[in-house]
């Protein structure tokens, strides 16, 4: 197994980045599964990658996201940029007070090789490019590690109901779902101009009654900075 620690934001340099790492996996075709499971999503960080899932939908048996809405951490447009992709998405929402849903957890899984990536990145620019993160990326052949066998087993086994979708408090993203959405007032709004997108400076959904400023996210290359790695270039102990 190979691990990788994925801290960015602190170093100017941002020698490893969540974001570059899941554009790299949804590239590769040794993969033909994702599971993605945020708390919360912007339309910066869903268009950031959208490129990248575009060419996984050719390789892909699978693409799919388990999006929390607590705390209005999540936008409109994000959902609405998914629904647009035809992308796979499941809102999760669990109504216990006192109860977020705040996994940020990115499974990636092919016949020979599998990867994790587990840490404190949600679907935003801010989780995956500019906030000071820290993640951890597991890769490992599927069939062969013990440990890598064992770690999917227990993850697969903690999330099953979501997984099999059997769970009640997932629910599919449709047109009429993300409308019920905007009703209850569980989305924050985004609004976009001259490809700039507008969103709050903290959106990852804590203080929501504090006011809040607004800063304009300007497109950026999520790959800036980095020498590409690729997962046949690890040295993945078996």
């Amino acid at each position: 197994m190979k691990t990788t620690f994925l801290g960015h934001g602190l170093d100017s340099g941002n020698k490893n980045n969540v974001g570059k790492q899941l554009a790299i996996s949804f590239e590769s075709k040794d993969y033909k599964k994702f599971n993605g499971f945020v708390a919360f999503a912007s339309i910066s960080g869903v268009k950031m990658l959208q490129k990248y899932i575009d060419k996984a939908k050719l390789n892909y048996d699978q693409i799919r996201f388990y999006i929390g809405v607590d705390n209005r951490g999540t936008s409109k447009e994000a959902l609405e940029s998914l629904l647009n992709q035809n992308i796979e998405t499941y809102i999760y929402r669990d109504k216990r007070d006192f109860v977020t849903y705040h996994p940020k957890l990115f499974l990636f899984e092919g016949e020979k090789f599998t990867r994790v990536i587990i840490g404190s990145s949600n679907l935003t620019s801010q989780g995956i490019k500019t906030n000071l993160e820290a993640s951890i990326q597991l890769d490992f052949r599927t069939k062969t590690d013990k440990q890598g066998k064992k770690l999917i087993e227990e993850i697969k086994g903690y999330y099953s109901k979501l997984l099999d979708l059997s769970s009640s408090k997932i629910h599919l993203l449709t047109e009429d779902l993300l409308q019920n959405l905007v009703k209850e007032n569980l989305l924050f709004h985004q609004f976009g101009g001259d490809g700039e997108i507008k969103e709050s400076i903290n959106n990852d959904g804590e203080n929501v009654e504090d006011e809040k400023e607004d800063i304009i996210i300007t497109d950026f290359n999520i790959e800036t900075g980095f020498n590409k790695l690729k997962l046949l270039q690890l040295e993945i102990i078996q």
